[in-house]
């Protein structure tokens, strides 16, 4: 028998609006001479944003609404942003990454959007 932790709409609501506030705040926070405060909050934000469309293609494309889980879905987001916060710190940005790295960075990335929104767009017409 498994426990499912169950999660209020609110509180689910709550968490991903205070990581998206503060994932934004860390990206553009500037000093008083218009300096970045954190020049790592841009990897933040791009990881929590991969981080939305990745959870929300993995969950539309293996479940129903009913079995909707708010704890993998923040999960993920947070994953996201970490893995921002580690390509900041590995060197690894936006604008000038490594040629081997960013290479296999874009193509894992667009490989794992592409194969769940194609298992998504699949599997939701042939329920039709």
């Amino acid at each position: 028998m498994s426990s499912k932790l169950e999660m209020p709409q609110s509180v689910f609501a709550v968490i991903v609006i205070t990581l998206l506030i503060s994932s934004a705040f860390l990206a553009f926070a500037k000093d008083s001479q218009g300096l970045d405060l954190t020049p790592q909050g841009k990897n933040v934000l791009f990881g929590f944003i991969a981080g939305i469309v990745l959870a929300l293609g993995g969950y539309l494309k293996n479940a129903t609404p009913e079995n909707f889980d708010p704890v993998k879905f923040i999960i993920t987001l947070i994953i996201g942003m970490f893995t921002g916060l580690l390509m900041y710190y590995a060197g690894l940005d936006y604008s000038s990454a490594q040629v081997a790295a960013e290479t296999y960075l874009i193509n894992s990335g667009i490989l794992a959007i592409v194969e769940v929104w194609l298992k998504t767009i699949v599997r939701r017409l042939s329920t039709i």
